[in-house]
């Protein structure tokens, strides 16, 4: 309970007429003792018309929600009472959903209904419960706030988060969508050129050659449709918070997304999870389908506590793949390569397999390596630094040597590089 202006009005009048009882009694000064009963009746009184005609407060039992992507939770209350009614409500968020912590108001009028939403942020993947819902009702004296809790059980369901057309545009804008033009079989015959040495005797038109008395082949329009496998680690360190979500939360949405535009184009698509073990693993394949299955088991990852096992997930990487992939690896490049685990996993894949390796920068870290420390605490937090980034380089390097390509950028750029990579691979035809 909160006392209002009013009540407190009420009650100093009170005591001025009390006090003003042992100065000067008068004949109306003993009604402070009317007053105050009355006072503490009308508050009893409140008290129960709030309990009894409390607002009907309510929310939907289910939402969907995207990792990372801010969204509504709309709160509607309907006043079932004969007269006007204030309400301020706050809902309580879990830790998983980031979200302002301020009160909704709402002046109703008698059978009244209106709603107010509140614009939050899911930060962890999987069924997040919503309960409770403090609220503060006015009594109809104006005399005080009552506080309710109201238990309105909701599911957001977060989900890995979608393409979207900007995403769209940047992914396949120049490159990636267009079909090449070459001498061969095709799906679409596009017409006829002249023979150039080196072509093909199978693609030799002899009809037109005899009808034009020279050499002439057919040019089909040649569909090229890769095999992806995306490799997502969700070791310890993906656990690490990083721009408003943690690691793991930002591979999750960059491979959700590179599945989607991947099927867009035609491309088959696989995904392997692992942590201290292969954790999950889905051949590639193509289709809505597919992709669907894909964002199911990406929306089940979870952070483990174990390090990552690179060498088991790339010999369970070489099993899945038939013929030549580009194999996108989102990991962390800043942890020493103990016993040679993580070259050894690149040498399996590397030739026969086109590794991208996707890990993300950490700028505090960078910050820390290169600020001038003010204590010795600060020395020695600053060398730690610049060894993990002297560390990512060399395994950068490393990977390099190998023939693998690397996009090591900030969080909020790595779905755009990791796109663009994919978009440029796929029209140069590097895999």
């Amino acid at each position: 309970m909160h006392l209002t202006s009013r009540c407190y009005l009420l009650v100093v009048v009170t005591a001025a007429l009390a006090i003003s009882v042992l100065w000067a009694p008068t004949p109306w000064s003993e009604g402070w003792r009317v007053m105050a009963i009355a006072t503490i009746v009308l508050l009893v009184y409140e008290r129960l018309w709030v309990a009894r005609h409390g607002p009907e407060i309510s929310r939907a039992a289910r939402v969907n929600a995207h990792l990372g992507r801010d969204f509504d939770l709309e709160l509607v209350v309907n006043n079932v009472t004969p007269r006007a009614m204030e309400v301020a409500a706050i809902q309580a968020l879990p830790a998983s959903i980031e979200g302002p912590h301020r009160a909704l108001n709402f002046n109703l009028e008698a059978g009244d209904t209106a709603s107010a939403a509140v614009r939050v942020r899911p930060k962890r993947l999987g069924a997040q419960h919503c309960e409770t819902i403090h609220t503060r009702v006015r009594g109809c004296f104006g005399l005080a706030w009552w506080s309710r809790q109201v238990q309105q059980p909701t599911v957001v369901e977060v989900l890995p988060d979608l393409l979207g057309r900007a995403g769209h545009r940047t992914a396949t804008a120049p490159h990636g969508t267009r079909a090449a033009r070459r001498a061969g079989s095709g799906l679409e015959l596009l017409g006829l050129r002249d023979y150039t040495p080196g072509d093909s005797l199978r693609t030799v038109d002899w009809k037109a050659t005899a009808r034009s008395g020279r050499p002439m082949v057919r040019v089909f329009a040649e569909d090229q449709r890769l095999e992806i496998l995306m490799m997502l680690d969700c070791s310890r360190r993906s656990a690490l918070g990083a721009d408003k979500l943690d690691r793991l939360g930002h591979a999750v949405n960059v491979a959700a997304r590179l599945a989607e535009q991947a099927t867009l184009n035609g491309d088959r698509v696989g995904l392997l999870c692992f942590a201290g073990r292969v954790l999950s693993q889905q051949a590639p394949g193509r289709g809505r389908a597919n992709l669907v299955r894909i964002r199911r088991t990406l929306g089940e990852c979870r952070s483990h506590t174990t390090e990552p096992a690179l060498l088991p997930a790339a010999v369970a990487a070489r099993a899945l793949l038939a013929r030549r992939a580009l194999v996108v690896v989102f990991t962390e490049l800043d942890v020493e390569d103990r016993g040679g685990q993580w070259l050894r996993a690149l040498g399996l894949l590397t030739p026969k397999h086109l590794p991208l390796i996707a890990s993300q920068r950490d700028a505090a870290l960078e910050a820390l390596a290169l600020a001038r420390p003010s204590s010795w605490r600060e020395v020695f937090d600053g060398l730690a630094a610049g060894q993990l980034l002297e560390t990512a380089e060399a395994n950068i390097e490393h990977a390099r040597r190998l023939g693998a390509r690397v996009v090591a950028v900030p969080p909020a750029a790595l779905d755009q590089a990791v796109l663009e990579s994919y978009a440029e691979m796929r029209s140069r035809r590097r895999v």
